[in-house]
């Protein structure tokens, strides 16, 4: 099955293209929402201890206290979340959406967080070559026409022991969410609108009341009291590629990278998958 039938990837034209949807999309639905509060820990050196440990160096040399960090799809707080647990580090976060880039800055303001650069920039056009100690790339990759493009970028941005911390989307959990992306596309299209707004607009009609009962309306009513920016990040996200483990390692060579330490991410933990 080819690649545009198993995802949702009908406006993925191009790189450029992409992001220009990905811009609109996060500068119009802000999410995820900022945390009530951002913790931290006492010790600073508390997070690059357990990072080190968890990457089996006991010696705790690997990913150094003044660490070079990048954040890259940073969203509205993890470039802030990152910051604070590597208070010694020196951390850059990037993002295309300019309002995205605001709410972190006010945190960090907020915050007095001084170790936090921000930019706005597309991993694609990034051109940073044996930089960075440690890499976050969270739910951004496989939001590109081509998610190997972005990943050459952060595979060459990395010191020769560099790790990055990348999340991609598990393919058998995201069977009913690309469905849905395709056929709200498919319906506002052949209506003639294909405005995020009204793509919401007849969201928010078929999470009332979706007429068939099967597992797309079962699936739709759990996002029913959802917040405006959730239920657009989980139905309208413009393009949505997903990996199993085994097209996860071979996106991985193209980029000369190899798993470490693969895992389940938090929010698929906390409801239980």
């Amino acid at each position: 099955m080819a690649d545009k039938d198993r995802f949702n990837l009908i406006v993925a034209e191009s790189q450029d293209s992409v992001d220009a949807c990905n811009r609109e999309f996060y500068g119009r639905f802000n999410y995820p929402r900022p945390p009530m509060t951002f913790p931290s820990i006492a010790d600073p050196n508390c997070w690059t201890v357990f990072l080190n440990q968890e990457l089996g160096d006991w010696s705790h040399s690997r990913i150094p206290r003044a660490a070079k960090i990048w954040v890259a799809g940073c969203g509205t707080n993890q470039a802030v979340f990152s910051a604070l647990r590597y208070p010694e580090a020196e951390v850059l976060g990037t993002d295309i959406s300019t309002q995205s880039l605001a709410t972190c800055q006010k945190s960090a303001s907020q915050l007095g967080i001084t170790n936090l650069r921000l930019e706005e920039q597309t991993i694609n056009a990034a051109s940073y070559e044996d930089e960075f100690h440690y890499i976050v790339c969270t739910g951004v990759i496989h939001h590109n026409a081509d998610p190997r493009i972005p990943l050459a970028k952060l595979s060459g941005a990395l010191k020769r022991d560099g790790i990055l911390e990348l999340m991609i989307y598990n393919y058998y959990h995201r069977t009913l969410t690309t469905a849905y992306q395709k056929a709200i596309r498919l319906l506002c299209s052949g209506q003639g609108v294909t405005s995020l707004d009204s793509q919401l607009s007849l969201t928010r009609e078929l999470i009332d009341r979706f007429p068939i009962r099967n597992s797309m309306r079962e699936f739709l009513q759990d996002l029913k009291d959802k917040s405006e920016a959730n239920i657009a990040d989980s139905l309208l996200q413009p393009v949505e590629h997903s990996y199993t483990i085994e097209s996860m390692d071979e996106l991985l060579k193209t980029a000369a990278l190899e798993f470490w330490l693969p895992c389940i991410n938090q929010f698929d933990k906390r409801r239980g998958v």
